[in-house]
């Protein structure tokens, strides 16, 4: 089962390790949003919708319709109170266990449909949940660490708690261009990462899930970075 560190975990980072990354991802990311054409959005959004749901997931069009549904949600919405994410989830999920609510039992990530003894990774418990959840909360909110780490350690740390029993990877990956575009680091929320992730999954899960028990924060925060960068470039050079 995770530790949970103190978040967030700022006051113990190797800032000059990141420079250059969050240096050319910010270029990257301010290059593609100079070029942007608002009517790509849309095609972005069915993108984003098609690449966060696995190939064998049964009811995949369905699936893609809700996650479409919920990024067009999130993006109407003026803030992210804890009831943003608890709707964002039910738009997502619409059925199943204790479906936009907080968890209130144990979960765990690992092939689909395999017992907890075989689980990659063991989120904290339910009970421990409140406390980390408003520290997560209160950290969204700050404005003084600069967007693009913040972000990054917003989802990690998301993705760490897993507040709710499932659907929480597709939750925290809308998440991103939202808080982007909240905070006007991009003019429209296009930055969706599913591709980037899908892709290098074996490195995400490496980084992400190994952050409660080696550390290891600035690793995944350059991950994210190169992705933010890559993704960037994609988009920028993609026919609109």
């Amino acid at each position: 089962m995770a530790k949970i560190a103190p978040f967030p975990p700022t006051c113990s980072l190797d800032y000059h390790s990141l420079l250059l990354p969050l240096s050319k991802a910010h270029d990257a990311l301010a290059r593609c949003d100079e070029k942007f054409i608002p009517s790509f959005l849309e095609t972005l959004i069915q993108q984003e919708a098609r690449a966060s749901i696995k190939e064998q997931e049964r009811g995949r069009k369905e699936k893609e319709m809700r996650v479409k549904q919920a990024i067009e949600w999130a993006i109407s919405q003026k803030s992210y109170p804890l009831s943003f994410f608890c709707k964002l989830h039910r738009i997502i999920k619409k059925e199943g266990e204790e479906v936009g609510k907080v968890r209130t039992g144990q979960n765990w990530v690992g092939e689909e449909g395999s017992p907890i003894e075989d689980a990659w990774f063991i989120p904290p418990k339910a009970s421990l949940l409140p406390r980390h959840l408003a520290d997560w909360m209160h950290f969204s909110k700050e404005k003084k660490e600069d967007p693009l780490l913040q972000i990054a350690l917003l989802f990690a740390q998301l993705l760490i708690l897993h507040p709710f029993m499932d659907g929480n990877g597709r939750l925290a990956r809308i998440f991103i261009p939202v808080f982007l575009w909240k905070r006007k680091v991009i003019s429209h929320p296009f930055l969706f990462m599913s591709e980037y992730f899908m892709n290098n999954r074996l490195r995400y899960n490496q980084k992400l899930f190994g952050i409660p028990e080696k550390g290891g924060w600035e690793e995944w925060i350059i991950f994210f970075l190169e992705g933010v960068a890559e993704r960037s470039l994609q988009i920028k050079k993609s026919p609109y």
